[in-house]
């Protein structure tokens, strides 16, 4: 039985359109650079949440976006 201060996690279903440039080119980098490809996908999901409202720990995605900018910068 749950205490009354415990809720349920709200269901979060991410819904990706196939045809978008960044995601085309995200299924392309799975294989080219998996670990960008990784930050990148996390990052897509924090910024649907952060949209939402729903996003928990901002300062993670901010350390995510350092990493993905050192990358892109090489």
């Amino acid at each position: 039985m749950k205490k009354d201060d415990e809720l349920d996690a709200a269901e979060v279903i991410l819904e990706l359109n196939p045809s978008h440039a960044i995601v085309r080119k995200l299924a392309g980098a799975t294989s080219s650079n998996p670990e960008l490809a990784g930050l990148l996908a996390n990052q897509i999901l924090d910024n649907a949440l952060l949209s939402a409202g729903l996003l928990d720990d901002p300062q993670a995605m901010i350390g995510r976006m350092h990493s993905i900018m050192e990358k892109a910068l090489g």
